[in-house]
């Protein structure tokens, strides 16, 4: 879980985004692919936050948030999660082999 809550920016102990359980059932609904679950944890804050507005100021001179640059970070962890694999499909027929079967063998 401390995995997906850094690469979501997701780290601040007193204020965190998502809540355990949320981040626990959505590995649960993706078999436990770390990967998967970040990939839809991170479209889940886009969706929520990109209705908010640009920047927060945080209370007691903390500083502020700008959410456009969080959503930007979201964007591209997507992006970068999502792109970098590709799910081939095997097609009936398509299977070859490099060795010569003996005589006995018929398919």
């Amino acid at each position: 879980m401390s995995r997906i809550r850094f690469d979501l920016g997701d780290t601040v102990e007193d204020g965190h985004l998502l809540e355990d359980e949320t981040i626990d059932g959505v590995l649960a609904r993706f078999g436990n692919d770390e990967r998967r679950a970040k990939i839809e944890l991170a479209k889940g804050l886009i969706a929520r936050f990109s209705l908010q507005p640009s920047s927060v100021s945080l209370p007691d001179n903390m500083g502020s948030i700008l959410w456009e640059n969080r959503l930007s970070d979201w964007k591209e962890l997507v992006k970068r999660l999502d792109g970098g694999f590709r799910v081939l499909k095997a097609t009936r027929g398509a299977e070859r082999s490099e060795y010569k079967r003996g005589e006995w063998w018929t398919p």
